[in-house]
């Protein structure tokens, strides 16, 4: 077996086309553990902890977060996790 893995900022991709000045793919999925494609989360309001630092948090995570603060039943057919995420929470 061969397994080719692009260094940061490169995308192994078939050949492609321009056309009309655009390219007719596109890539999604880079490794989320590079701390170069990692968002930040920033919470304020009365649910929130003050000051509280977090490390790192999960995007999927936020959907249950939210409906908690909310008081809302979030969809069951979700990836996220209110328990992964509560720290932040008052």
């Amino acid at each position: 077996d061969l397994l080719l893995v692009a260094n940061e900022h490169w995308s192994l991709v078939p050949q492609i086309r321009k056309t009309d000045g655009k390219y007719t793919r596109a890539t999604h999925g880079y490794d989320n553990i590079l701390p170069s494609i990692q968002g930040i989360f920033y919470a304020k309001g009365p649910a929130f902890a003050i000051g509280k630092k977090t490390g790192i948090l999960r995007n999927i995570d936020v959907y249950p977060l939210i409906a908690s603060i909310l008081r809302v039943t979030p969809n069951p057919n979700i990836d996220g996790h209110l328990d992964s995420i509560k720290l932040v929470l008052r």
